[in-house]
């Protein structure tokens, strides 16, 4: 789910383009990444979705073997797409981001992309069980691990553009957060923004305003502004423990709900300084939302005052279900 664009804005505009415009040649970075099928063994199947299989492996290599993830897509998606996956995921190396190993292709020519395995699963899944324990310290850590990858892929242009809990792992300890699933991420073009030219099913709770309205300039236009509001969202779900967003309302509803000036509710164990900062990310302007460089910064702030003033906040457990009930918006 990335994307890039250039360094140094161009003097005079240059005609937009989308990745898909791009060929995609298989040279030499692709073929460095590429792993012979025997190499794998199988173990058990850890998910299923609308665009692939993932499974659990064993990878060995020069005797040495490791667990990852294989990621099987299905035989709808394109081969250019998933290159151009490839290409981004390589040259992504963060420690809270998922670790790219290789990739290849079935005898049926379904293409397979191979990551490091993250034991303690999706972050959704952990927020959704009531037998996981979820301290307020904790959300801080996953917020600050979300921030330092994020920033990372903001310097290198690159857009995730899905940024979520589903698409947000864990190692066996839970102590580890790392993105994941690149499958939308886009590199953005010499205007800083990428242009959907297809008719993807984006996850539409989790996007800015801007990119639902049909009548806006910005209509399916995605920036990292659009990562920022995301970003908002996650944070959300982890104080409110994977809730679901706006009660689950229709897109019409939402857009209705979003234009009045509505947003998601202050969770109960979310401060109201670092709630000011989820509704900055959340502004209608896109202009107005803040860099992810400025949010470290100002989730640092927060940290640091409730660490001084009432440390024994960090120190709270969050309840599933615990959270602020809120009038369902308006879907008439």
């Amino acid at each position: 789910m990335f994307w890039w664009y250039k360094n140094k804005k161009p003097k005079l505009p240059q005609k937009r383009y989308s990745p898909n415009s791009v060929p995609i040649l298989m040279d030499d970075l692709y073929n460095h990444y590429i792993i012979p099928s025997e190499s794998l063994t199988y173990l058990e199947k850890l998910g299923t979705g609308n665009s692939a299989d993932v499974h659990l492996a064993e990878y060995t290599n020069n005797s040495n073997s490791i667990k990852v993830a294989v990621k099987t897509l299905k035989l709808n998606c394109f081969k250019a797409d998933t290159l151009k996956e490839i290409k981004l995921l390589s040259s992504c190396k963060h420690e809270y981001i998922v670790k790219f190993i290789g990739w290849m292709e079935t005898p049926d020519e379904q293409m397979c992309i191979i990551t490091e395995y993250m034991g303690g699963g999706d972050l959704s899944t952990y927020l959704t069980n009531p037998n996981k324990l979820l301290m307020v310290s904790t959300v801080f850590n996953y917020i600050f691990q979300v921030l330092d990858a994020m920033i990372y892929l903001s310097h290198k242009y690159i857009l995730h553009r899905d940024l979520a809990a589903r698409n947000c792992l864990l190692n066996e300890t839970y102590e580890i957060l790392k993105i994941n699933d690149f499958g939308l991420s886009r590199e953005m073009d010499i205007n800083y923004e990428y242009i959907s030219e297809a008719n993807p099913r984006l996850p539409f709770r989790w996007l800015p305003l801007e990119a639902l309205l049909p009548t806006s300039s910005e209509y399916r236009t995605f920036t990292f502004k659009g990562d920022i509001w995301a970003f908002g969202i996650l944070v959300w779900e982890m104080f409110e423990r994977g809730h679901e967003l706006y009660d689950g309302i229709s897109l019409p509803a939402l857009i209705r709900f979003l234009k009045v000036g509505h947003r998601l509710p202050r969770p109960q164990h979310c401060s109201l300084e670092l709630y000011k900062v989820m509704l900055s990310c959340w502004d209608e302007n896109p202009a107005n939302r803040p860099t992810f460089d400025t949010l470290q910064d100002d989730v640092e702030k927060v940290f640091q005052e409730i660490k001084t003033s009432d440390p024994n906040k960090l120190n709270i457990a969050i309840e599933l279900n615990c959270g602020n009930e809120y009038e369902r918006p308006n879907i008439s």
